[in-house]
Formats: C-alpha cells, sequence, structure tokens
C-alpha cells in the first residue's frame, strides 16, 4: 500500500547558506527516494536562494516568502505539494539515509499510524561532540498521554506525517514561533497513533545561530502553558495535578540545565534545579539530583566529586570473570 503513496519533502530555511547543500543532499540520497522535494525560503537575506538554485535541475523547487515564522513556511510547503504523505527537513539539519526507507516500511505494517518518528544523533557544532537523543514514550506510558507532558516525537525534521492528518488536525499554528511543532504534534495525536522507531532517523546540527538556540530562556513559561492547556484540555480532572507536577518538572528540569549551560548564577540554577525535583522526584531522580548537586557545588567541584566516586566505584567491582 505505501508504494504507491507519495512523500513530499519539505525544507524550511532561513539564512541557511552555510547548511542548505548538505540538508538537499541528505534528502537526494535517500536510499528510498522522495517523490518531489520543495525548498521554502522564509525570508533569507543571505545565500540561501543561490544555493537552492543550484539543485532546480535535479527537481528542487525553491519558494520564496516574507519571514513568517517557521510553521508558516511549513504550511507553505504543504500547500505546495501533493504527497499523501509529508516529510520536513529544518535546513540545518540532516536525513539520515534510511529515513525515508525504514518510515514507510513501518507505514507499510501499520497502516493506521498518524506520525512516525524516531531518535536522533545531537551534533553541537561549537565543540564538535555527538550524542545519541532518544525519543518515544517510557516503557508502558501511553504516547499519547505523555504527548502532552512533554515532546516526546523530537523536531519536524525526524517525523513522517499522513497529510490527511495534519490537514484536519489545522496544520502548524502560525502565531506560534516557539514550540509549534509541539503544539501540532498534540492535534495530530488526537486523529491517529503516533509512533516510533527506536533508531535514529537524521542528525540535528545544534548551532548557536538556529532558532532552537535563540530566545530559550524567554520559551520556557511558553513550553508549560502548552503542556497546561493540553492536559486540561485532553484529560480528566483527577489526572490534571500529577501531570501537571511532571509538566512543571521537565519544565524546571530543562531550565536548570540550561542555566547550568549557560553559566547563570548558581542560586538561579539551584532554585531551578530543586524546584524540578521537588516538583517530581518519582521521575528522572538521579538525573535530577545530579543537575541540582551540579548546580549547588560549581562545575569544578562536581567533576572532581564525579571523579573520585567513579575511581571508587571500579575499585569496589567484582574482578570479570576469566
Amino acid at each position: 500500500m505505501t508504494a504507491a503513496l507519495r512523500v513530499s519533502a519539505i525544507i524550511t530555511a532561513y539564512n541557511s547558506e552555510p547548511f542548505l547543500a548538505d540538508a538537499i543532499e541528505s534528502v537526494l540520497a535517500q536510499t528510498r527516494p522522495v517523490d518531489e522535494i520543495v525548498v521554502v525560503d522564509d525570508g533569507s537575506t543571505d545565500g540561501t536562494a543561490a544555493v537552492a538554485a543550484r539543485y532546480a535541475a535535479r527537481g528542487v523547487r525553491y519558494l520564496f516568502q516574507a519571514n513568517a515564522g517557521p510553521g508558516a513556511a511549513r504550511n507553505r510547503g504543504i500547500a505546495e505539494t501533493s504527497g499523501e504523505l509529508l516529510a520536513f527537513l529544518d535546513a540545518d539539519d540532516l536525513w539520515l539515509p534510511d529515513k525515508n526507507a525504514l518510515q514507510l516500511a513501518y507505514l507499510a505494517e501499520h497502516p493506521g499510524v498518524a506520525l512516525i518518528s524516531g531518535d536522533r544523533w545531537r551534533w553541537t557544532l561549537r565543540d564538535q561532540t555527538r550524542q545519541l537523543d532518544r525519543y518515544g514514550p517510557p516503557p508502558r506510558r501511553n504516547a499519547r498521554q505523555e504527548l502532552l507532558v512533554r515532546n516526546i516525537v523530537g523536531n519536524p525534521s525526524m517525523v513522517l506525517l499522513q497529510r490527511w492528518a495534519l490537514t484536519q488536525a489545522g496544520l502548524f499554528d502560525t502565531g506560534l514561533r516557539w514550540a509549534e511543532d509541539w503544539e501540532c504534534f498534540i492535534r495530530v495525536a488526537d486523529l491517529g497513533e503516533v509512533s516510533f522507531i527506536p533508531k535514529p532517523l537524521i542528525v540535528y546540527r545544534a548551532h548557536e545561530g538556529g532558532l532552537s538556540s535563540q530566545h530559550v530562556w524567554a520559551r520556557f513559561p511558553r513550553q508549560f502553558q502548552i503542556a497546561r492547556d493540553a492536559i486540561v484540555q485532553r484529560t480528566p480532572p483527577h489526572c490534571w495535578p500529577l501531570l501537571l507536577l511532571r509538566a512543571w518538572s521537565e519544565v524546571e528540569h530543562q531550565r536548570a540545565y540550561y542555566a547550568v549551560q549557560q553559566g547563570y548564577p548558581r542560586y538561579l540554577r539551584s532554585w531551578h534545579a530543586a524546584l524540578a525535583l521537588a516538583a517530581y522526584p518519582a521521575e528522572h531522580t538521579a538525573r535530577k539530583a545530579g543537575l541540582l548537586a551540579r548546580s549547588l557545588l560549581g562545575e569544578s567541584l562536581y567533576r572532581r566529586l564525579r571523579g573520585r566516586l567513579s575511581a571508587a566505584e571500579a575499585l569496589a567491582a567484582p574482578a570479570p570473570p576469566h
């Protein structure tokens, strides 16, 4: 069935000249090719248009619009394409070669799924570090309810969506500049199943010029507001206290982690780390406690203590069998 379904790839770009060529190449290199590729330029003032023009002969269409935000750019791409399946790519990310093939194979076995995501490699360009980011609900947790608490889907570059589900859900909210993808995924989950492939599907290139790196501190209240509204609108009142505490703890944990990364004052990062642990200590307990210790002690002392503990654990560990 899925062999007959067309996949439209929508690449959204804003001042993406250094990244766009690699993004387009990653779509063209798919082991199962997509059926059309559109680049939506959301008001770039650099050489984004020139980069996209190099790929016109390979079937890549280029569209320009005045800057209106990522949600509006994706909606423009949806309107300008015709595939029954929609796949997005932020221009500073990369698809891994088998992303499209893996998601189509999964959809062939689960035709009722509205949205498919997976895991991703995070590549931090500043220090050239890489780590694997896992997504999806924890074991024995319902994906639809978990999505109300936090974004378990990831960013749009990771997903394959049924056009009917996204259209019926109302597309991306153009009034939102941050977390518009998560808010949209919550509405899509009202209409169909959300599923995950436990494999990395993309490379997320984290850099200081990316939208996800801008105005981060200001986003946290909005993040909790999205969770609060979704929980209250979609669950019975007796579920609200637990889910709201979990959502609040998640936001405070992210806020504390960001404060540590940015070197914010000790009192500020410690306060948010303590709130994260106190709001819901039953989840990610060790991680939250470790962040609180790191916030209170400072980076240097925390690393020294961690090193001593690791050495002591190694000495106490039983010898491996011969």
